[in-house]
This record gives structure tokens, sequence and C-alpha cells, in this order.
């Protein structure tokens, strides 16, 4: 079956305000009746800080007031972002179990809630609430404080692969094909798909025309991603 690949960088986007999420036009090349679509290539860079917009806010009630703390976006170790969030507030020290490695929560005397919230569960190490209802009494987060960052980039697209994915909440997706993230934060990030391997592929019913290719890009929890430079994929067509 003839094919041809088809290279997108997001730097060419027509829409989109980021290599996150764009969309680029191909009116110029011969791209009806396509048959197949794979993923053979991603090449961009780790560059999505471990605290980023979706999930720098730590949700918490002091005293009976519902507060919020906003983390500065950026790339954090254990001892740094401990630091950045006990100088944002008075209400409670952050801290951590040197035996154990899950962080501890301390109020400065007043009753404190530390809320379980979806966005930040993760980074600290939550799936409860914490509450103190009297103050002063040390808290410890269930589950260790996960640091790591970006671990898979899934990247869909609703003209390529609509409801290509089924995940775990019996929802349907729109994943051409995940990336597992192996490099270290600000270094170079490339994977090559095994032509062998299908997951990688979609295949359409009745052909389609795809001269204008819509990219997102989506983090491990299945939320936008926040990669901070430009991203190169090159996908195989089949007719």
């Amino acid at each position: 079956m003839p094919s041809k690949l088809l290279i997108l960088d997001s730097e060419h986007r027509v829409s989109g305000g980021s290599p996150n999420k764009f969309t680029v036009s191909m009116k110029n090349s011969n791209l009806s009746n396509i048959k197949q679509v794979s993923l053979i290539l991603f090449r961009s860079i780790n560059s999505q800080y471990n605290v980023s917009q979706s999930n720098n806010v730590i949700e918490y009630s002091y005293d009976g007031v519902d507060k919020k703390v906003t983390v500065p976006v950026g790339q954090y170790s254990v001892t740094t972002f401990i630091t950045a969030v006990n100088s944002l507030q008075t209400a409670f020290v952050l801290d951590i179990n040197d035996l154990n490695l899950r962080f501890t929560w301390t109020s400065n005397g007043l009753p404190l809630t530390i809320y379980s919230t979806p966005s930040v569960d993760e980074l600290l190490g939550l799936n409860t609430d914490l509450e103190d209802l009297i103050g002063g009494f040390e808290m410890q987060s269930p589950l260790l404080p996960d640091l790591s960052g970006l671990s898979v980039i899934h990247v869909a697209s609703d003209r390529l692969s609509h409801g290509n994915s089924i995940l775990s909440n019996q929802t349907t997706g729109n994943i051409l094909s995940s990336v597992p993230v192996n490099s270290p934060f600000g270094f170079p990030l490339v994977y090559t798909s095994d032509s062998r391997d299908n997951s990688d592929n979609t295949n359409f019913q009745v052909p389609q025309d795809i001269s204008q290719v819509d990219i997102e890009l989506l983090d491990h929890n299945y939320r936008p991603a926040n990669l901070l430079s430009e991203v190169h994929i090159v996908l195989k067509v089949i007719y």
C-alpha cells in the first residue's frame, strides 16, 4: 500500500498558542483517502516543571477559613518545595519525615485541614483530607510525595484518533500514542515507535482527508501538558 511521512512541527502551527495544543495545515499535500495513520517519532525536550499550572495550588482551612497557597511554577526538589510552601503562608509548617519520607503538616496553633484535591494529591502524597480539630498536632500524608514530574506524554488528536482509546473510568479518549518520558528534566526527549507495535496506529473504517491535523499533549494524569519547548512529530500515513 502506498504511504507517506507526514512531518508536524509545532512551530508551524496555524492555530493554538503553545506546543501542547496546536493545529497544522497540510492543504498543499495530497492527504485524502487516508486509511491508516501511525506515529513514528516524537521529539522535544522534557521541559514540563514538576510544579506546573495544573498542580501548584494547595487548598486548606485554617481556623474555619478556607485558604489557598499558590506555589510559583518551577522545578523543585523536596527541600526547595518545602521552603517555598512555608514562605507563602503562616498557618502551618510543612516538613518531611526523614524515616518514611512522607510530608508532615503542623498547624501554628489553630484548627487546620489540608484538603485532598485531584490536581495536587500526587504531588503531596494525599488521598484524603488531613484534619487537626484542635491545632498544633502533626499530621502526616499517607502516601509518598511525588515530585518526579512528567512520566508519560499522551499524544491525542480529535481528527486522527477520535475515540481511539478507552480509559479505566469507562470513557473514551482521542489518544494516538503514549510516549514514555525517560529523560531527566531539561534533557532531550526522543521516542521512536516500534513498527510492529500496532498501539501507535489508527485504522479508519472510512478513508479520511487529514489536510488539517490537530495535536494535543496530555500528561500521565490526562491533564493538559505544559511543555515549554516545541515538538516535532513524524506520522506515517497509508492510502
